[in-house]
């Protein structure tokens, strides 16, 4: 059985989608990721809320925007057409990575500013952007409009 060559760059189909795969059972390990955080957020959130730090609630805020944004961001580059295969795959990680990281800024403003409402209303909102599956990643040259 001989294969034929691949063209540069694209990374080949099996390979493409072997990647798909992984990300999926990435995809599948962030939203669980965040469900925990949503529960422990609940559990233990307003359970006392205390004086919070005006300084550390903006950094944590902007944090989860920042994060948020890049999730956002990624996703939109992950879908693009005129971006190869390989890079479109790296974008998806990058919108799954930063889809996760909602979850701990939550249990941060939860447990260090005791407003567990809002961080679960962070860990949702990862929820939200690592919900959709992986894009299919062609192996052919991206196209051009």
């Amino acid at each position: 059985m001989t294969q034929t060559p691949e063209a540069p760059g694209t990374g080949g189909a099996p390979a493409l989608e072997a990647q798909r795969a992984s990300l999926g059972r990435l995809r599948l390990g962030v939203l669980a990721l965040l469900a925990g955080c949503a529960v422990v957020g609940f559990v233990h959130g307003d359970a006392g809320a205390s004086a919070a730090d005006p300084q550390l609630s903006t950094a944590l805020t902007v944090l989860a925007v920042l994060v948020g944004l890049g999730s956002v961001f990624a996703r939109h580059f992950a879908n693009l057409p005129s971006v190869p295969a390989p890079s479109r795959a790296r974008w998806s990680l990058l919108t799954y990575l930063c889809a996760g990281a909602l979850g701990p800024v939550g249990l941060a403003v939860t447990f260090l500013l005791g407003e567990g409402t809002r961080g679960l209303l962070y860990a949702a909102v990862g929820a939200l952007f690592a919900i959709r599956t992986p894009p299919h990643f062609t192996a052919g040259a991206p196209t051009r409009r």
